[in-house]
C-alpha cells in the first residue's frame, strides 16, 4: 500500500467568489451543505451574498449573508466583489428570467 501526499498550490488556496441568486429553502440548503464541508469541491466557494426579487429581503441578512437586492445589482456587484460566478438556487425558474439571468451575467462577466 502507498500513501501520497499532494503537495498544496496557491490556486487551492484562492476561492471562487460566488453570489447567490435565490434567497429562498434552496439557497439556505446550499449555505449549510458549503457551512459543514460539503464536498472539497464545494469548499473551495466563498459566498459574498445573496440576489432575490423580494423587495423584502433587499438589505436583510440571509444565513449570516446579505441580500444585496435583485438582478438589476449584478452588474455593480460583479466589480464591487470581483465575483467570479452566479449560482443560481431557484427550482422554477420562468423561462424570460433565465433568459435575463444569462444576459446579464454574459454582460458582466
Amino acid at each position: 500500500m502507498r500513501a501520497d501526499r499532494r503537495q498544496s498550490t496557491s490556486e487551492d488556496l484562492v476561492k471562487k467568489r460566488v453570489l447567490v441568486y435565490g434567497a429562498g429553502a434552496n439557497g439556505a440548503q446550499m449555505i449549510d451543505f458549503i457551512k459543514v464541508g460539503g464536498s472539497e469541491r464545494v469548499s473551495k466557494f466563498q459566498i459574498v451574498g445573496f440576489l432575490d426579487e423580494h423587495r423584502s429581503f433587499r438589505g436583510r441578512l440571509f444565513r449570516c449573508f446579505e441580500v444585496f437586492g435583485g438582478l438589476d445589482q449584478l452588474g455593480e456587484l460583479s466589480k464591487k466583489e470581483r465575483l467570479d460566478t452566479l449560482v443560481v438556487t431557484i427550482s422554477k425558474l420562468l423561462n424570460e428570467r433565465w433568459a435575463e439571468l444569462k444576459n446579464e451575467t454574459k454582460a458582466h462577466g
